[in-house]
């Protein structure tokens, strides 16, 4: 399940993807959050896991995440933490992609959740109560 926290104060948003969830239910929970409204800055933890995408699934996500360029914010910074070389590569292909698709939202994967909040800079790194179980660092 792919559940995320507004933290609209400081124009970001946290995903947290919890066992197996499937693409129609990622891309319907990232639909919903277009709808929302969505933040400058986002971070989505992917440790939990166990099957990384497919690249049918990594297509579909960029293919999202065009029909969401109008609903971003502009100057957009998006973390993904990973647990493991095979999602980070995917990451990494999600990158490629979306750029060579004109998508402008910058998007970084990282190892360590303390790094891609860092990433984000000081006011996302210290929002209150942004550390619940699943983000716990060390």
């Amino acid at each position: 399940m792919l559940e995320y926290t507004r933290y609209p104060d400081d124009d970001f948003t946290c995903f947290v993807l919890t066992g197996e969830t499937t693409i129609a239910e990622w891309l319907q929970t990232v639909q919903r959050y277009g709808h929302e409204g969505m933040t400058r800055y986002e971070l989505y933890d992917l440790r939990d896991r166990a099957t990384p995408f497919s690249t049918n699934e990594i297509e579909q996500i960029v293919h999202q995440s065009i029909q969401d360029m109008p609903l971003r914010p502009s100057g957009g910074k998006t973390a993904i933490v990973v647990d493991a070389s095979l999602k980070y590569g995917l990451v990494r292909m999600y990158e490629a992609l979306a750029e060579r698709e004109g998508i402008t939202t910058e998007t970084r994967p990282f190892y360590d959740m303390a790094e891609a909040l860092q990433w984000h800079g000081k006011p996302i790194a210290t929002i209150p109560g942004l550390a619940p179980p699943a983000l716990t660092v060390g």
